[in-house]
């Protein structure tokens, strides 16, 4: 009928939950594929989407066949140091561990060889499962073995996976590309982004934010909608005006009270209200060089035009510290007592 009303949709029951959490792990499964033969996520609806389940079931099966399936100890395990997923929301590992005690394991987690951890294995996908796990008490969990990665490799394969899935954000980009930068995983940001086929750009705004306290960029990577833009802006902030203003912003952004754009004008309000920058730094007039006998830099003199006379060493030992320093001061006592002394005299 034209006029009838619409139902508000159920809560969800335990046994839609159970389900919500089987559909959950069947995507681990389709991400883990698409990761490990190339292929895109499935298309979930009408009769294309009931081949594209009945294919992914089938290359399962023949990945099992290839794969050995065994059973680790939790103890044996350890998360991939380069997990691309920084952030998990725990109300979904405690919904996961419901669904594992009632049907059991039927997807195992991927598990490597790494030469960080010898004797261990190196999860590189099922972290949610393994702590899952780890939350009912059980103390092994069905794994399928790969070949030996690398740290590069781990990197690039787990994110892989949660990019399939939809799963990984832009601030589990930002924590992770710090950390696998920081560790020399990559050697650089630019071969970070064609290693991912990302923009410069892209990169290097996301390891931007990396730099905003890591209890924003949680409670940011929990609210939809909220992305690069809202976090590159609300580091802005924290640059131009502290951590208390910027989380002052960042409540009107997760109550949905502050768009990019209302961001951007508040971060040109403050750049107009900031104190006006320090003059120009003085330029000397004069500078020598020090190298040592080898060639090695080891200081310069400097003289600037506003009087100052600077020297600076480095690399010196304690004893030859001491040494220059006797000289200087000798020899600095003699001008001035000369300089200054005819200057006086002058005056008289």
């Amino acid at each position: 009928m034209a006029n009838k009303e619409k139902l508000g949709a159920p809560k969800l029951g335990l046994g839609a939950s159970i389900r919500k959490g089987m559909a959950s792990e069947k995507l681990d499964v389709d991400g883990r594929l698409s990761a490990t033969t190339g292929e895109s996520s499935p298309n979930r609806s009408g009769s294309d989407g009931l081949a594209a389940l009945h294919s992914v079931a089938s290359s399962h099966a023949n990945i099992s066949n290839i794969l050995p399936r065994l059973q680790v100890a939790l103890e044996e395990l350890v998360s991939n140091p380069f997990n691309p997923r920084e952030f998990y929301n725990s109300s979904d590992i405690d919904e996961l561990a419901v669904l594992l005690r009632r049907e059991g394991q039927h997807v195992p987690i991927v598990v490597t060889k790494n030469s960080r951890f010898p004797g261990k294995y190196v999860i590189v996908d099922g972290e949610r499962r393994f702590r899952a796990k780890k939350s009912l008490g059980e103390t092994t969990i069905d794994c399928e073995l790969v070949e030996e990665l690398t740290d590069q490799e781990l990197y690039i394969r787990a994110s892989s996976i949660n990019r399939n899935r939809a799963e990984q954000t832009v601030f589990d980009d930002a924590v992770a590309w710090e950390r696998v930068l920081a560790q020399a995983v990559f050697e650089s940001q630019d071969a970070l982004a064609e290693s991912l086929g990302l923009t410069k750009s892209t990169v290097s705004k996301t390891l931007h934010i990396a730099k905003i306290p890591k209890a924003f960029l949680e409670r940011m990577a929990a609210k939809e909608g909220v992305g690069l833009a809202h976090a590159y802006n609300i580091k802005l902030i924290i640059d131009k005006a502290g951590n208390a203003a910027a989380e002052r912003i960042l409540e009107l952004v997760l109550a949905g009270e502050m768009s990019v754009r209302r961001l951007e004008e508040h971060v040109k309000k403050l750049d107009s209200t900031s104190p006006p920058r320090a003059g120009k730094k003085t330029h000397y007039s004069g500078n020598v060089p020090f190298q040592a006998p080898d060639g090695r830099e080891i200081g310069a003199l400097k003289q600037y035009r506003d009087g100052r006379t600077e020297l600076k060493l480095s690399g010196l030992s304690e004893q030859q510290q001491a040494l220059i320093v006797g000289k200087l001061e000798t020899v600095v006592r003699e001008f001035v007592a000369s300089e200054f002394s005819t200057a006086l005299e002058k005056q008289d």
